[in-house]
């Protein structure tokens, strides 16, 4: 693979800016960075995919129909980046970049499924991240509606499944906690001090 990748540099040092083919080259050399990162977990693959993914949406014009794949691509890569850095505005960046695609995207589009998942996945990593309960119900409705979207004979259904769980199951955990919490805050005078309660109006 990286005899093909330094191939695929030369073939792009040889574009002109304004050739045609320029951008599906950059596309394939992004995509081939993110292959060689799966396999190696070398974070400096990652990151050079990002920037050429980067250079692709730049270059791609809003009405393009690529448009949409091609920012689809970058926040999946933004997400994976912020999986070993654990850089909040990676994620940020990338759940903007999904809504964008889903903004794009018709509900019979073929990666509408996909993108809702993902978008899911991130809105889920964002509530581990910041324990702020505002983006765990979102998550679940993501993922509710990318299990949705994908037909019933899917082979990536049981993994849609297994992701609307693991959001459902931090849902039941918290209302555990939250139950935890206030029946420890309560006294027969009632609500301690220390508790959330005691400072509302």
């Amino acid at each position: 693979m990286r005899l093909v990748i330094t191939h695929a540099k030369k073939a792009l040092a040889a574009c002109p800016l304004d050739f045609a083919e320029r951008q599906r080259t950059v596309t394939n050399l992004a995509g081939m960075l993110l292959d060689v990162f799966l396999r190696t977990g070398n974070l400096n693959d990652l990151q050079k995919a990002i920037l050429r993914a980067e250079e692709v949406v730049a270059a791609t014009s809003l009405d393009n129909p690529d448009h949409g794949i091609q920012l689809g691509t970058l926040s999946k890569m933004l997400t994976r980046r912020f999986e070993r850095m654990a850089d909040l505005h990676e994620l940020q960046r990338a759940q903007m970049l999904a809504e964008e695609v889903i903004a794009t995207f018709s509900p019979n589009h073929p990666d509408h499924a996909i993108v809702l998942n993902n978008l899911g996945l991130i809105v889920g990593y964002r509530f581990d991240r910041t324990a702020n309960l505002v983006h765990l119900p979102e998550a679940i409705l993501r993922a509710q509606e990318a299990l949705c979207a994908l037909p019933l004979d899917h082979p990536e259904r049981v993994n849609y499944w297994n992701n609307l769980c693991n959001m459902l199951a931090r849902d039941i955990n918290c209302q555990q906690i939250s139950m935890t919490w206030n029946r420890r805050c309560y006294t027969p005078r009632g609500w301690s001090l220390h508790s959330p309660r005691s400072t509302r109006n």
